[in-house]
């Protein structure tokens, strides 16, 4: 069985701390990753690498494999690890970009880039224009009337002119 260590976070880190969870670390960590590859449906043979002690923990072995610290094989799998961390936080920290500039305007049709930078150059943020009238927002080049009026509805919630007036759209 693998050594037990209290684990506090994430990470190979291991703290002994009074109230602490104790787990068996590397079983943990072997079941989150077994866990992540049948949720994406993928199916190979996985193993753990240690960041401190540079350890490979396999599914199959309680105890780890300890390979020499200068050996071309454990410089290979840190290769291997490293790579799979920056993979994994370049894809978060998109992913997190993306969400911090996603704006309402986004899902409103015929407003892209260009209409969405002057939108806010003109009234400096969402919150204003969603307070502006449609006459304003009419007003910012490149925006006409029925643009603003679609503008003013997503913002403000309410639904469009043509879905209150059963299909057909008031003059």
């Amino acid at each position: 069985m693998g050594k037990k260590v209290f684990v506090i976070g994430v990470g190979m880190t291991k703290f002994e701390k009074p109230g602490a969870r104790e787990w068996d670390y590397p079983d943990m960590g072997r079941e989150a990753g077994t866990k992540a590859l049948a949720d994406a449906d993928v199916h190979i043979p996985a193993i753990g690498l240690a960041k401190r002690l540079e350890e490979v923990y396999f599914p199959d072995r309680p105890d780890p494999l300890v390979i020499a610290r200068g050996s071309e094989a454990l410089f290979v799998l840190q290769h291997l690890r490293d790579e799979a961390h920056r993979f994994a936080i370049t894809y978060h920290r998109q992913k997190r970009g993306k969400r911090a500039l996603a704006s309402p305007l986004d899902d409103v049709a015929g407003v892209g880039p260009s209409r969405k930078k002057a939108l806010l150059k003109r009234f400096g943020s969402v919150a204003r224009i969603a307070r502006a009238s449609e006459d304003e927002i009419a007003s910012t080049p490149g925006v006409g009337p029925d643009l603003a009026t679609a503008i003013h509805e997503r913002l403000t919630g309410r639904e469009p002119a043509d879905e209150r007036a059963g299909g057909r759209r008031s003059a």
